[in-house]
């Protein structure tokens, strides 16, 4: 057997591979993740850890002189307040009677299609109402 003694190139096993291309995946959309991420952490979890913050101290707005931590007495005051109270069942009502209805009102002339229409036989508010991300069947 001449030539038997040419070394063939190492090649690397195959969970190791795929180890390092799921690595590779996993990179990748972190980078592309990674701007929604920061933008949602600035502009909606800070906003929203600062008005939570805010709302357990007296501040007025006005005089950050005299800020002083009050915790949830804002919160018990404006329960037993029969104004806060008329507005707060009134927006569960709300969300209660008109919401769901709305959504289901939106959503009924794509129901009434028949199987395998495709976006162009379904009603204008139908199409309006669902995400631009969603794909015809």
């Amino acid at each position: 057997m001449a030539g038997a003694t040419h070394v063939l190139p190492r090649v690397m096993p195959r969970p190791a591979l795929l180890r390092r291309r799921a690595v590779r995946r996993a990179a990748t959309f972190y980078l592309l993740v990674s701007p929604w991420l920061l933008g949602f952490v600035l502009l909606s979890a800070v906003p929203l850890a600062g008005a939570l913050l805010m709302s357990l101290t007296n501040y007025d707005g006005l005089n950050l002189d005299y800020v002083a931590f009050v915790g949830v007495d804002n919160y018990a005051r404006a329960f037993s307040d029969p104004e806060a109270q008329h507005a707060l069942l009134r927006t569960l009502l709300l969300m209660v009677l008109v919401v769901p209805p709305g959504l289901v009102l939106q959503l009924l002339p794509r129901s009434g299609a028949p199987p395998g229409a495709g976006w162009s036989s379904s009603s204008p508010v139908c199409r309006a109402s669902l995400p631009s991300t969603a794909r015809p069947r």
